[in-house]
């Protein structure tokens, strides 16, 4: 079955797919806590292109779509792939269990332990190595863009890890599409019209807003000049 993009990641994955069903494109997708990525239970496969650890209902998952996509292996299947694996809550919250903060200006405070930019630059990229290293080997197989997670909350701990992780995938010649810079001038998060209810994902609002600036970015087709339309 031809499609015209292929979904997958963590929650924010989930908008992506919404968005991209609003503008009519034809989908695949898979998409699970990020838990289950940083955990590393999900991992790439060179048979299926994913493959779960002790998880036979995934893995069921993942052998449907390799066959309704008519491929072994669903990273062949000649789709561009959008991928959401940030996970930037439970990194920064992992960072602020003993109150370290990456502070910029005079923002420190007696209760806070600032860490330095190199110190929060490794322990990001340590901590996300699986997540980029499945990154750069689902891109040796198909044309992949990794999709940051959407503005909120940010705090300058959060926010200066998004730019690391971003400035990661860039290194990789990866194309990264971030939602912050399509931000109207001044804004520094999401409107409410696009926040979901439990205030940490973008709604199905946002799903279609984001997933046009990638149609006119060029990373995905229109669904009238899609070749799987």
């Amino acid at each position: 079955m031809p499609i015209d993009a292929l979904v997958i990641g963590d929650s924010h994955s989930r908008a992506l797919r919404s968005g991209c069903n609003a503008h009519g494109l034809k989908i695949q997708g898979f998409s699970a806590s990020g838990s289950a990525w940083a955990d590393r239970v999900i991992r790439f496969d060179r048979s299926r292109g994913l493959r779960a650890i002790g998880n036979r209902r995934m893995n069921r998952r993942f052998n449907r779509m390799a066959e309704e996509l008519g491929c072994e292996n669903i990273f062949d299947c000649g789709a561009p792939v959008l991928i959401s694996l940030f996970n930037l809550g439970r990194l920064a919250g992992g960072l602020s269990w003993h109150n370290h903060v990456a502070v910029t200006g005079d923002g420190a405070t007696p209760a806070t332990i600032p860490v330095s930019a190199a110190f929060l630059r490794d322990y990001v990229l340590e901590q996300r190595r699986f997540q980029l290293g499945l990154m750069k080997r689902v891109a040796a197989r198909a044309k992949v863009c990794v999709v940051a997670p959407p503005p909120l909350n940010f705090t300058p701990t959060s926010r200066a890890m998004h730019e690391i992780l971003c400035d990661a995938v860039r290194d990789m010649n990866i194309a990264l599409v971030d939602p912050y810079d399509f931000l109207p001038e001044g804004a520094d998060s999401l409107p409410p019209e696009h926040r979901h209810e439990d205030g940490r994902h973008g709604n199905d609002a946002y799903g279609a807003w984001i997933v046009s600036q990638l149609i006119t970015t060029g990373i995905l087709d229109k669904p009238d000049t899609s070749d799987a339309a």
